[in-house]
This record gives C-alpha cells, structure tokens and sequence, in this order.
C-alpha cells in the first residue's frame, strides 16, 4: 500500500467558476510518500515528487532499478491555471522567465475609473505578483496620455507593447506610504504614439511586495503624422 500526502497550496481555495479576487499561488506538492509492505509500516523518503512515486512503486514491487530523479516544484496561478512553471527558490522568487501572464482588457474590468485610495481588493481590480501582467488591448492605440491606477505605495516600470516588440518605457514612482490606489497620468513616449501600442506590460519594480492595477484608459490627442494618414506603419528610413 502507497500513501500519500500533499498540500494545495498556502491556505487558499479555488474558484473554478470565476475569476479570484485575489491572486492566489498554488503549488501542489506530495510532502511525504509511505510504504507498508505486507501491514508492516516503512517510511520511504521524507519529500517525494509524483514522477518518483510511480518510480518506487515500480521499484519496490517488480524489482526495477529506476534513478529517484531531483525532487522539484512547480507553481500555477489563477490567470493561466493549467500552466506550470519550476519554481526554484520559492513561491514569492519564483524562475518565471517568459511567464508574465496575460489578460484581455476587455475581460476585464479595468476599463472602469476607480476611487483613490481603494482597497486593492476591491471588486474589479486587478492584483498582480512580482512577475507583472500584460494587458492586451482590442485596438491598436496611439493616445498621447495613459491614464492608469495603481499601488500608490508601490514603483511601477510600463512597457508599451507592438505585437511581441517592445517599443517604449515609462517608470512611476509610489508617492503614498499607504496601500490603495492611486490615480496616474502618463505622458506616452513619442514613438509609442506614432506607431501605436497593442499592449502593456506592467512590472513592479519596487514596494511592499502587494500589486494592483484598477484602471487603464489610453486618451489625449493622437499624433498622426503624414505617412501614418497615407496609410504606412512605419516611419520613412
């Protein structure tokens, strides 16, 4: 007989039906692994991954020699639930290269303006981790100004996306010591408002380890030089 135990995750529950308000991380990890051989109790191993556990039952009853391979773990998160990441140094760390999740403004609430100074919690917005979120927008924009909420006790670095390019950047700086959001006007780089941005990327670069985002409008008058109105994407030379 194999038991096993596990854990789902640090004390939070899944909502399949919707989206959590919270952004939850959940790892699901076997922490222990027992053999009893014939009633006879035998701890076999203190961690031991999934992988490994199919492994020692074929090990202990057909008498195979098959490696334990490193017992590692792997995180999720509610943005993209079926995909799963190594997570090397722990949950708030994690290796999360080209992880960044993405979202569709328009599945979204964030196209709605949010009270100063509200909870990030509060319904419609967004909490996000160290790694950041890329909103996706429906339409390519070409505003002079980004109107934007965030932390307000939290630095931000914005990265305004053309496709997969990355065509501009604008750094915010927390000017709250408390937590809720604040209300930002950006002035957009030049170049992101001549060839026009399809996405952002957000990343906090700094704070108190607790992100949001709440609301997200581009606006202000588009530049729209001549080879823009000719119908080109792309500026001469």
């Amino acid at each position: 007989m194999i038991v096993l135990q596990g854990d789902h995750g640090p004390g939070s529950t899944l909502n399949w039906d919707q989206i959590e308000k919270t952004y939850f991380l959940e790892r699901l990890g076997i922490l222990n692994a027992f053999h009893f051989p014939d009633g006879h109790t035998n701890g076999v191993y203190d961690t031991i991954s999934p992988v490994n556990t199919f492994r020692l039952i074929l090990n202990k009853l057909f008498a195979t020699s098959l490696p334990i391979l490193e017992d590692v773990s792997f995180m999720s998160n509610w943005l993209n639930p079926y995909l799963f990441v190594r997570d090397t140094h722990g949950t708030a760390t994690a290796d999360l290269n080209g992880f960044t999740p993405r979202v569709m403004l328009a599945h979204t609430k964030l196209g709605e303006p949010k009270k100063e100074g509200s909870p990030l919690d509060a319904e419609g917005n967004l909490k996000i981790m160290a790694v950041g979120v890329e909103i996706v927008f429906e339409k390519l924009l070409r505003g002079k100004l980004l109107k934007i909420s965030l932390d307000g006790n939290d630095d931000y670095r914005l990265e305004f996306l053309l496709g997969k390019e990355s065509i501009g950047v604008v750094k915010i700086k927390g000017k709250s010591k408390n937590s809720g959001l604040r209300n930002y006007v950006v002035n957009v780089p030049e170049l992101v408002t001549v060839r026009g941005f399809d996405g952002l990327k957000i990343y906090p670069s700094g704070g108190d380890l607790e992100y949001a985002v709440g609301y997200i409008k581009s606006t202000g008058a588009r530049h729209m030089p001549p080879y823009i109105k000719r119908g080109v994407t792309q500026p001469p030379g």
